[in-house]
């Protein structure tokens, strides 16, 4: 369940697999992976565009032994290099603590609701209440 430090990589991809929720306590947030911003660009060095069931049997075959995925970040525009490791013990479900869907990058924001203004004491308010500089 451990994870090392991203790195930065020149990668600019074109599909990907969207990060849309990242358990607590599992290898993905242990390894930093954010939801909505991040997307899985590459597994140990090969691109996942094909999304061809590399991505899923490289997870399947590394548990409990690192995995380095290809990480580009939406809001930065930069790619890491993430190393994980999967488990199948870290309380929670799937072996990352993930969950994803295919995407082409370019069409990720099309579905997307922008919170331009948040009144102040309204119900989103107080049980969402952040600064107004939040992702």
């Amino acid at each position: 369940m451990g994870s090392s430090p991203s790195s930065e990589t020149a990668n600019h991809p074109h599909k990907g697999y969207h990060i849309l929720q990242v358990a607590p306590g599992g290898p993905g947030e242990a390894g930093g992976l954010v939801a909505y911003f991040d997307f899985i660009i590459s597994v140990n060095g090969r691109s996942v565009a094909t999304q061809d069931g590399l991505f899923e049997e490289a997870l399947k075959d590394s548990v409990g032994k690192e995995i380095n995925l290809g990480v580009y970040n939406l809001r930065t525009e930069k790619s890491r290099d993430v190393i994980l490791i999967p488990s199948d013990s870290w309380g929670g479900a799937g072996v990352v603590g993930l969950s994803i869907r295919p995407q082409i990058i370019e069409n990720a924001t099309e579905h997307v609701w922008h919170v331009l203004e948040v009144l102040l004491l309204s119900l989103s308010y107080r049980l969402f209440y952040c600064t107004p500089f939040c992702f």
